[in-house]
């Protein structure tokens, strides 16, 4: 069994906020030096809040590209979020200072029976002015959760754990996900045993993040 704990979910969520602001930082790291402590503030707060405008910008702009476009990959995308229009949401990217363009994937994944995550993931490119993206690749990842464990405190304070089955899990495309849409989510058509009456105590408390 594969096991994530809720700091794995949070270490996870920091990295990712943190691989959009790095390049940024780290060019500032060598200012941050003793005896310079309010300037070093200042500037590494103005950088901080320039990244984070940025990031805001990037990530309505990914969103709207998404909603408008018609390529194979966005219509995939379109078509994975209408059928589950609350779906977890998350993007995360790097900047390529020398290539000049960003690189990143978005994410929606929806909760099966109480039991099963089924996940889009579309990887993405775009300009570093955000006028032009690129969407190379969508994946489909299905897969089972064993068991979600929460402290005796409850499950508010963190310390929750969730457990996977790794031999009921697949990785499948477009074709197969029109094959799924078209035997009206007839999961052996993807390789995966589904049991609808089986669900996951307290899968609903702990964070989709940890999915």
């Amino acid at each position: 069994m594969k096991r994530r704990t809720s700091l794995d979910a949070t270490l996870a969520a920091v990295s990712k906020a943190m691989s959009a602001a790095s390049l940024g930082i780290l060019t500032l790291s060598w200012l941050l030096t003793p005896g310079c402590g309010n300037a070093s503030k200042a500037v590494l707060d103005i950088t901080y809040g320039k990244q984070m405008e940025r990031n805001a910008k990037l990530r309505q702009a990914l969103r709207s590209t998404l909603t408008a476009g018609t390529n194979p990959q966005t219509t995939a995308w379109n078509e994975f979020v209408g059928y589950w229009p609350s779906a977890w949401r998350s993007e995360g990217w790097t900047y390529d200072e020398v290539g000049k363009r960003f690189h990143g994937d978005a994410a929606a994944a929806t909760l099966i029976h109480d039991r099963y995550v089924l996940k889009i993931i579309l990887d993405f490119e775009a300009s570093a002015d955000l006028q032009r993206f690129e969407f190379p690749r969508v994946r489909y990842h299905f897969y089972e959760v064993a068991s979600v464990r929460l402290p005796p405190e409850g499950g508010g304070g963190g310390g929750q754990s969730i457990t996977f089955n790794p031999t009921n899990q697949a990785w499948f495309g477009m074709k197969e996900w029109k094959s799924l849409v078209e035997s009206n989510w007839d999961f052996t058509q993807i390789g995966v045993r589904v049991v609808s009456n089986a669900p996951v105590r307290n899968i609903r408390t702990v964070s989709p993040a940890m999915w």
